[in-house]
């Protein structure tokens, strides 16, 4: 312990040290790597606290943001039990405000966050059926998530894993069925994590981003409106609120006990948001639940992530049922949403400019990168993200990992735009789309 990296638990700003702490529990278990991402192999041995550091960036990035939202980081200053009770009042007070305005306008709001997230991914009609409400109030858990982590025993990892038909009796077979689970579940890990933080992160896109609201009579083109001034003419306050309530709510998972959360969840009140994907349906319906606006908006974002996020499942259909029990649940969810948004803005950072410059692109190229990057072998998937957030910017410099980790990024992006490129010629035209193929997941090795 003694040569652990120590987390920052005081965050200084205009010239003086305020006292923005973690939830202690938190805190204890990141320094002694007890989190979901800690005890998995790929960071298990890595040195430098890579985890640890980017722990104290995202604390950190959580208080700057409560404090642009509020003005001031008053509310979060004091001891955990002090700050805790601020936020959960503050929290109450914003949402009971925000309901209030939003009942007059509910269905407006639901058919805004549906057309929202269709101008951010350019989903077509056929692609995804949508089935989006906003909640009075906060929910039980969403289905398939369970409220403790329930690791399966060596002889169900045995059974689903191990290409043995004696496991037992021949160790290496039991070797590498025990690591390819954990392989299994650190990857799932950190594409739900992944995928979080990038729907938490656009989720804001309400503050900055526009929606088709008609035709132009005259050229015929398409007329785009900010979606914050559709969220004006509504009510002038409620860009604001959405803006502190966001804050406020995220800062507190760094905040809260965890063993609240799933105490809160248990008793049918500890969600204000969840999303379920319905493949029974044709296209596949998105079914999400929200108790704000830009909470359903979240909820939908993340669930049109999670359909490419599938693919970094195992093929076998019990091998996926055992990683999604491991891996899939309150707790792990609690961590999703601390790592998810640092870990997504090294992501972010590292992507060519031109990702930014198109909105009606970024989202569909982003979309797809998740399912490149999910779709990935192990070896391939966990260099990369280690290229991304290593956490020594001098060493990844000096060694080149930083040209690497931009280099493969590119290449991917390069790839997926082309094939976008290929896909609306198709449609306009009725160009043949090239057949090369992008990437190869088992056999390329030569960007990372």
């Amino acid at each position: 312990m003694a040569n652990r990296f120590k987390i920052v638990n005081e965050v200084e700003y205009d010239g003086r040290a305020r006292r923005a702490r973690m939830e202690p529990g938190i805190q204890r278990d990141i320094e002694r790597g007890e989190t979901q991402l800690h005890k998995m192999s790929p960071f298990k041995d890595k040195k430098g606290n890579i985890l640890d550091k980017l722990a104290s960036e995202g604390f950190k990035d959580s208080v700057e943001k409560v404090g642009d939202a509020l003005g001031s980081t008053e509310i979060i200053e004091g001891t955990n039990q002090e700050v805790l009770g601020n936020l959960m009042r503050y929290a109450q007070m914003a949402i009971m405000r925000i309901k209030q305005k939003e009942r007059r306008i509910k269905s407006n709001l639901e058919d805004l966050a549906v057309r929202v997230v269709k101008r951010m991914f350019n989903i077509s009609e056929d692609k995804f059926l949508f089935d989006a409400k906003l909640e009075d109030q906060p929910m039980a858990p969403a289905q398939g998530m369970r409220l403790q982590n329930k690791e399966p025993s060596v002889e169900e990892i045995q059974k689903a894993f191990s290409k043995s038909k004696n496991p037992e009796a021949d160790m290496d077979s039991f070797i590498e069925a025990m690591e390819e689970f954990d392989l299994e579940t650190a990857k799932r890990s950190l594409i739900n994590t992944l995928v979080q933080g990038i729907s938490l992160a656009d989720a804001s896109y309400y503050q900055y981003g526009s929606v088709e609201t008609g035709v132009d009579p005259e050229t015929n083109e398409k007329i785009f409106t900010d979606i914050s001034e559709i969220l004006t003419k509504y009510d002038s306050e409620l860009v604001e609120l959405y803006g502190a309530s966001q804050a406020v709510l995220q800062h507190l998972y760094w905040i809260y006990p965890q063993e609240m959360i799933t105490s809160a969840v248990a008793g049918g009140s500890g969600q204000v948001g969840q999303v379920e994907i319905d493949d029974e349906t044709d296209p596949v319906t998105i079914r999400a639940r929200g108790l704000t606006f830009p909470i359903l908006l979240h909820e939908l974002i993340k669930g049109v992530l999670k359909t490419p996020a599938t693919y970094a499942l195992p093929d076998d259909e019990a091998q996926a049922n055992l990683v999604m029990q491991s891996v899939d649940t309150v707790p792990n969810e609690a961590w999703n949403l601390m790592w998810g948004p640092i870990l997504s803005k090294k992501l972010m950072q590292k992507l060519p400019r031109e990702v930014f410059e198109d909105e009606s692109k970024r989202g569909e190229i982003i979309f797809r990168l998740i399912y490149t990057i999910a779709n990935s072998n192990h070896k391939r998937f966990f260099k990369l993200l280690s290229l991304v957030w290593d956490e020594n910017e001098d060493e990844i410099i000096r060694t080149g990992n930083l040209q690497k980790a931009e280099a493969a990024l590119a290449f991917y992006v390069d790839e997926i735009v082309e094939k976008m490129r290929q896909e609306f010629l198709k449609d306009k035209f009725g160009a043949e789309e090239d057949e090369s193929e992008g990437p190869d997941e088992d056999d390329d090795e030569s960007m990372v």
